[in-house]
């Protein structure tokens, strides 16, 4: 894994061979789920908040927010259940998983994780396969925009406090 922290999770998750145009369109939707899995806290900066977003403005956001998750959610109702979960292990460039099926060096993947259980809409996260060894595919991570780049090292970065409160408490009892 590259430097900094990491996080070991186990999550469903999918992936596929793809092009990046077509890994890309399916990103369209990491907005949305970011900001979802932000409690929508991160939305709005204190700047913002202070000089210009009202209440009722940010509640309007959210709620345009939480309708246009819906109108993904119906219109892909059709789609399979979540896959089965794997263990992975995540940072902020990197993506390690276990699989039987692994990928090949310098191939490009789309990798869809479904973070929470309460949201079906999953994230996708593409980039090219750095490592592979039996059973482990090791996965470059190729952010489209700075923002999605943050976006996931913030989720990340929740991730790991979480981890590290388990612990502590772990530890006291």
């Amino acid at each position: 894994m590259s430097a900094g922290f990491q996080v070991d999770l186990i999550l469903p998750l999918r992936w596929q061979v793809t092009t990046t145009a077509a890994c890309r369109s399916r990103q369209l939707t990491n907005a949305c789920v970011y900001a979802i899995l932000d409690g929508y806290t991160e939305a709005v900066t204190a700047t913002e908040v202070a000089s210009a977003a009202t209440p009722v403005e940010r509640l309007e956001a959210k709620v345009n927010l939480l309708l246009a998750l819906m109108t993904r959610l119906l219109q892909a109702q059709d789609q399979d259940s979540p896959p089965g979960a794997h263990a992975v292990q995540l940072s902020t460039q990197q993506i390690s998983w276990q699989s039987e099926v692994q990928g090949i060096p310098g191939q490009q993947l789309s990798v869809q994780l479904f973070l929470d259980p309460r949201l079906p809409q999953p994230l996708t996260l593409c980039g090219v396969v750095c490592t592979s060894a039996p059973g482990l595919t090791c996965l470059e991570l190729d952010h489209p925009a700075e923002q999605e780049a943050a976006a996931w090292q913030r989720w990340l970065f929740r991730q790991h406090r979480q981890q590290i409160a388990k612990l502590r408490g772990q530890g006291q009892r």
